[in-house]
């Protein structure tokens, strides 16, 4: 809550700013517009070397944001902890209707405060209503995450539930290799020195895409791990923690 609590005080003491000032944000408000539009034409047109050094640029600029996350961060890391600690997701179905309350509560709660973040909309970060519309939103992120774990928790309670989610296992054990492949997939796709689809899809058009990725690495992984016991990033994290190389291949038993 913490970030949300400081993007709340800066939206009250900018309520409270004198003409002048806020003039003179408006105007970095202004150049920051002008700096994303840019950094949207390298994206969509640059080669390889432009493309990277945009993305250098934005991480840097991203950088100063990083207390802000680093607190959020900490706090969702100590709250799965105690939510491993209490061991109701060792055993689920126990735990069955306890899921099912949670997620409605969640729901509920993510709801609330989404739906007023979209209701206040600012058209900018750096006005007043647009950092209300950000606290209230930092705020709905941990009930809507906690509303997605106690949904899957609660699907997987039940045998049907759990066969099917269990189709989704090898993606997971191959996690690291799937993200890096996803950013690599994307970048050729919407980058200038790939295909140079940025900014050229709506909403249902990335979201099939989105899905199109997911479900041939879902299939790519149950293949891969038919005949290997990790995914390629997973095997070289291995050998780079424990300083050896631990077998790739899995052994046939004849």
């Amino acid at each position: 809550l913490a970030p949300a609590c400081l993007l709340f005080l800066s939206s009250v003491s900018m309520a409270l700013l004198p003409e002048a000032e806020l003039e003179k944000i408006a105007f970095e408000s202004a150049d920051n517009a002008n700096h994303a539009a840019q950094a949207a034409n390298a994206y969509a047109q640059g080669n390889y070397w432009e493309v990277v050094s945009q993305r250098l640029s934005d991480f840097l600029h991203m950088l100063s944001f990083e207390p802000y996350v680093f607190i959020g961060a900490l706090g969702i890391f100590l709250i799965g902890a105690a939510i491993m600690r209490s061991g109701r997701l060792l055993d689920l179905k126990a735990n069955r209707s306890f899921f099912l309350k949670s997620l409605m509560v969640c729901a509920l709660l993510a709801a609330g405060t989404i739906g007023i973040a979209n209701i206040v909309h600012g058209h900018s970060m750096m006005t007043s209503q647009g950092m209300l519309e950000q606290a209230l939103m930092t705020i709905g992120n941990l009930p809507l995450s906690l509303f997605y774990l106690c949904s899957i928790a609660y699907a997987m309670s039940f045998v049907s539930g759990s066969k099917i989610l269990r189709l989704l296992a090898p993606a997971g054990k191959m996690a690291l290799t799937n993200y890096l492949m996803q950013s690599l997939i994307a970048s050729t796709v919407f980058y200038g020195y790939g295909f140079g689809f940025w900014n050229q899809w709506g909403r249902a058009e990335l979201a099939l895409f989105v899905m199109a990725v997911f479900i041939a690495q879902v299939i790519f992984s149950f293949l891969w791990l038919r005949y290997f016991r990790f995914g390629p990033m997973e095997w070289l994290w291995r050998a780079l923690t424990y300083w050896t190389l631990p077998p790739l291949r899995v052994s046939k038993i004849s």
